[in-house]
């Protein structure tokens, strides 16, 4: 059962149950693509996990993206058990735990290739291609057969690392049996094959080298092998690296102390003496690739940062996609770049990006080399699991064994094959930027405020609860003279009835001689105060 990632981009975590036992395969949030401000992102409520008598005996992770580990600290607030992935993964892991007051947590490492056991289920992991390394599809066993969980995947011809999918053991799994394959979906709208690693690495080199000015380079920080390139493509041209943003750091810092990334100290120069190195020998790896405000990117595009500013003759490099619901944002921080004279680069218009997700042909040799009986396809919203669905059908999976589901609808699988389950409620849960939890109502009467705007009114009252004077403050919309006088009028005539609830009537009194500025009914709250 998904409770996350189907029928929607990111958030993904699964739930595989045996009777009242499971475990949740990745346990994600949902960053790009939010609409109200005040959420910094959303993860599952787990309710499901608790339902019908069931316990979560463990967590298994199949790499370190924030969709696939974010949403663990949350989880660990009111579950305490083992959390398997691999040693990345972990290590990702445990600064998000670190940033949330979070200690003690159970991990355990599981190099891809492992076999272990996780809760009623032994579990193989099997290496395949991702923009991150450490990342692995599992082999679940079961009593009613294997099922294979993909997680993210490609099929790289040209990995950063050199290290290709294990097509060898994943045939291997094929010939073994494959009772039910969930596969990842986010590029099955796309045909061809993947642009390359090493593809992408030779266009960033050419690019940077024709660089006259400061080079910026803007990707996602866990892009461990695109980090490394760039760190290359540095070293050709000469160029002293500025690490901007605390993701774009930490990451870095972890890939040189794993030995991902090549470089020495002496090649890199603090983001506070970026102003000392000549706008030509400079190339800035900064966070930021979704336009977000905070991020290092939008901040060194509004100005001055520690002295150093962008202007004609540089150069951004946006080696990333946009997330959908994100390409307002960027388009907004490409503009302030245009009008500083800065030079943009997109992956539209050179191949300076590949995505970590296999397309419609890689995901047809995937299922090539299982020959699953049964298919779920999973991460992405309805129009990729229904592609990804027609990619299983042409591939051999018959017809009536292909199950396009959405978060919170099951398949259940039987040693006489696989059906679709019982549906339940697949909850979420926003969380504000520290992690902590921000209610839904508490949402809503936000997202009223700034449609419709508030009014705040305190009431005067004397001692035989005539009304002495009314004050009134709006927020969000202009109170005019003739609105302000209905309101007083209305609460005199119900102090003056001395009716029950006073305050609560006078909240629907003045809601019912308002309108906000685009027609909705603004937030209104009342206190009276008596003399």
């Amino acid at each position: 059962m998904p409770l996350g990632g189907c029928g929607e981009m990111g958030m993904n975590a699964t739930l595989y149950a045996d009777e009242t036992r499971g475990i949740l395969v990745d346990c994600g949030v949902q960053i790009g693509g939010i609409q109200t401000p005040v959420i910094d992102k959303l993860v599952s409520d787990f309710e499901a996990i608790r339902r019908q008598g069931r316990t979560l005996d463990a967590v298994v992770l199949t790499h370190g993206h924030l969709d696939h580990i974010g949403g663990v600290p949350h989880l660990l607030r009111g579950w305490q058990g083992p959390v398997f992935g691999p040693p990345l993964a972990l290590d990702l892991l445990r600064g998000r735990l670190e940033e949330s007051g979070l200690r003690g947590a159970d991990l355990r490492e599981v190099p891809i290739g492992s076999r272990f056991s996780a809760g009623p289920f032994e579990i193989e992991s099997v290496h395949t291609t991702h923009s991150i390394p450490d990342n692995g599809l599992l082999a679940i066993r079961t009593a009613a057969g294997m099922v294979v969980h993909s997680g993210d995947f490609k099929l790289d011809p040209e990995p950063g690392d050199g290290r290709l999918t294990d097509e060898g053991r994943i045939r291997e799994l094929g010939d073994e049996g494959v009772a039910l394959f969930l596969s990842d979906s986010t590029n099955s709208e796309r045909s061809g094959h993947s642009l390359g690693e090493r593809a992408v690495e030779r266009e960033l080199e050419a690019i940077v080298q024709q660089t006259e000015g400061c080079c910026v380079v803007t990707t996602f920080s866990t892009h461990v092998h695109r980090l490394a390139a760039v760190v290359r493509a540095a070293r050709l041209s000469g160029r002293r690296i500025a690490v901007v943003g605390r993701s774009q750091k930490r990451m870095f810092e972890l890939a040189m102390a794993r030995g991902e990334i090549d470089i020495d100290r002496s090649e890199i120069v603090d983001e506070r003496r970026m102003k000392s190195v000549a706008r030509g020998r400079l190339l800035v790896v900064i966070s930021g690739t979704q336009g977000e405000p905070r991020a290092g990117l939008s901040r060194l595009a509004t100005g001055e940062f520690h002295g150093f500013s962008l202007h004609a003759g540089d150069k951004v490099v946006l080696s990333a996609r946009v997330i959908p619901g994100s390409e307002l944002q960027v388009r907004r921080l490409l503009n302030r770049l245009v009008r500083l004279g800065v030079e943009i680069v997109q992956a539209k218009e050179r191949p300076i990006h590949s995505s970590g997700h296999a397309t419609a042909a890689e995901q047809a040799q995937m299922l090539s080399w299982l020959r699953p009986k049964a298919f779920v396809p999973m991460h992405g919203d309805r129009i990729m699991l229904e592609a990804h669905a027609r990619t299983a059908l042409a591939a051999g999976v018959p017809r009536d064994q292909i199950f396009v589901i959405e978060n919170g609808e099951s398949v259940v699988l039987a040693a006489s094959g696989v059906r679709l389950g019982p549906i339940e409620d697949a909850g979420r849960v926003a969380l504000a930027e520290d992690g902590s939890v921000i209610e839904w109502r508490e949402v809503s009467a936000l997202q009223r405020l700034g449609s419709s705007g508030a009014v705040f009114v305190t009431v005067h009252l004397d001692r035989t609860r005539r009304v002495r004077s009314v004050r009134l403050t709006g927020l969000g919309l202009e109170l005019h003279a003739k609105t302000t006088n209905a309101i007083e009028s209305a609460l005199s005539k119900l102090a003056e009835s001395r009716t029950e609830a006073l305050e609560e009537k006078m909240v629907r009194a003045v809601s019912a001689c308002l309108r906000g500025p685009h027609g909705g009914r603004p937030e209104v709250t009342v206190h009276c105060v008596e003399d």
